[in-house]
């Protein structure tokens, strides 16, 4: 099995059953929970996973605080802004919200509000379940993609928030094994499949506007109806998922530890922020890099139209580091930048003002 890049996104699975009875699931008071993902290129079964032999890239390091309301709220965060909540039932936790990569344009950290609770497995439940519940997702038009951002419906727009539901279907599949670091643990698996259907977006300038069902035709194209199908993992003393493999629309692997057990650098840590500076400018530009990932960066300008103008490779061996771009001469006008991380992903899209001396 071939192991790639590591994810960005999803739930906790609390890890290692001796360490967590004696923590109370981890859940009873203020802890922390080490989160391990990554992509996989092939189909894997539960029973088949050794993380031994999973290169993981880095450790998410997420806090746990469990509050009594109503039937008691769990709540997880990270320092890079990742949050999952859930609600605490007699048959075990239903999730309420959480920060993901969002189900439509892959965006990381995008938070989903759930207002009704959505069901996910517990513990040698065979459960067969399904509901909806509504949802509402944000973002703020600075951070779209480069494609995305330039439309012309989304002009002088600061946010979109879109509001839609979620048909979810939850059912047990069987019993199973998992190897942890030391022996196999027994457990219960399920299947879940997730539809997301949009039924509003709106629109931020100065206030907010409903898009009528006539408008906004190329963005509604990012908004399609979205499928995430996973399947999860419990022992009998975890109240969260323990293992979750997502199987569409991407195949990933997500695991968690009481500790630091593998040995992997922080993703806290390997995540920096690039500022760019001066915008609106007269034509060159420069990056500071703060943290994050070493290697090969690229920084691309975009026309409004999408097509690539200008392109550049940056090498940050160490930060805090300061680049000096020097530009071609571009006319003054309003143009969009990206910068593409070594791992390929796109960390920052926005817009850059070229303005006359």
């Amino acid at each position: 099995m071939k192991v790639f890049k590591a994810l960005f996104v999803s739930f906790i699975l609390p890890f290692f059953s001796p360490y967590l009875s004696a923590q109370g699931l981890l859940l009873n008071k203020p802890d922390s929970i080490y989160r391990y993902e990554v992509f996989l290129d092939d189909p894997i079964a539960i029973d088949k996973i050794n993380v031994l032999n999973i290169d993981f890239p880095c450790v998410e390091v997420l806090s746990v605080n469990e509050q009594e309301l109503n039937n008691g709220l769990v709540l997880l965060n990270s320092e890079a802004g990742l949050s999952e909540r859930y609600s605490r039932k007699e048959s075990g936790l239903e999730m309420v919200g959480y920060n993901i990569r969002d189900p439509f344009l892959g965006l990381r950290n995008k938070e989903i509000i759930f207002l009704s609770p959505v069901g996910y497995g517990a513990y040698h439940k065979k459960i067969d379940s399904k509901g909806e519940s509504l949802f509402l997702l944000s973002y703020q038009v600075a951070d779209l993609p480069a494609e995305v951002a330039q439309l012309d419906i989304l002009d002088g727009v600061q946010s979109i928030q879109i509001e839609g539901t979620l048909n979810w279907h939850c059912r047990y599949i069987g019993e199973t094994r998992f190897y942890n670091l030391t022996r196999y643990l027994d457990g219960t698996f399920f299947q879940n499949d997730h539809t997301f259907e949009i039924s509003t977006i709106k629109l931020r300038k100065q206030g907010w506007k409903t898009l009528g069902t006539s408008e906004g035709r190329k963005l509604r194209d990012y908004f399609k109806t979205s499928k995430v199908s996973f399947r999860n993992f419990f022992t009998e003393s975890d109240a969260l998922e323990r293992v979750r493999i997502t199987d569409y629309p991407h195949q990933s692997l997500l695991i968690n530890l009481p500790d630091e057990r593998l040995g992997t650098k922080n993703c806290n840590a390997k995540r920096g922020e690039v500022k760019l500076y001066p915008n609106p400018t007269y034509g060159n530009v420069n990056l500071l890099f703060e943290g994050g990932e070493r290697g090969n960066y690229t920084f691309g300008v975009y026309n409004i139209i999408g097509k690539k103008l200008w392109e550049t490779t940056i090498d940050v061996r160490s930060t805090p580091l300061k680049v000096q771009l020097d530009m071609p001469s571009l006319s003054k006008g309003i143009y969009l930048y990206a910068i593409t991380d070594p791992s390929g992903e796109r960390i920052q899209s926005r817009r850059l003002i070229i303005v006359e001396p």
